[in-house]
């Protein structure tokens, strides 16, 4: 399952969004979580937002899975949250590539950070 995450506020407090792709359900996903004190997920309160869309077809040509990530924009527009670009691009292209177990972390700048696995050929730490 590729995982991306980024930090925001809703409603004034802090919450994490993941998103991504699960290969093995054919999805694309966002949950928002509040968060504790520590940064950590809230496990007593249910998330916020938790959106899975099943895909009949996985498409191989990014043109076309670009719309499918732009649709976790328009989850997120109710709660007036917006996501990097770059974010939904690297969803768009593990769709593609059908990649799995990448966990990368986003600010809302942009800036990305691997957390786990990677992209062979891009992510320096990836190991292939």
């Amino acid at each position: 399952m590729t995982q991306v995450y980024m930090r925001a506020t809703y409603r004034d407090a802090p919450v994490e969004i993941m998103a991504g792709w699960a290969p093995m359900e054919s999805q694309v996903f966002v949950k928002v979580a509040l968060l504790d004190d520590e940064g950590e997920w809230r496990e007593d309160i249910e998330p916020v937002l938790d959106v899975w869309k099943e895909i009949d077809v996985r498409p191989t040509e990014i043109t076309v899975a670009a719309p499918l990530a732009e649709e976790i924009r328009f989850m997120l527009l109710p709660l007036k949250i917006d996501v990097p670009d770059m974010m939904l691009g690297e969803i768009a292209a593990h769709i593609v590539l059908d990649l799995g177990n990448v966990r990368v972390r986003y600010t809302q700048d942009g800036t990305r950070t691997v957390i786990s696995g990677g992209v062979p050929g891009y992510d320096p730490e990836c190991v292939e």
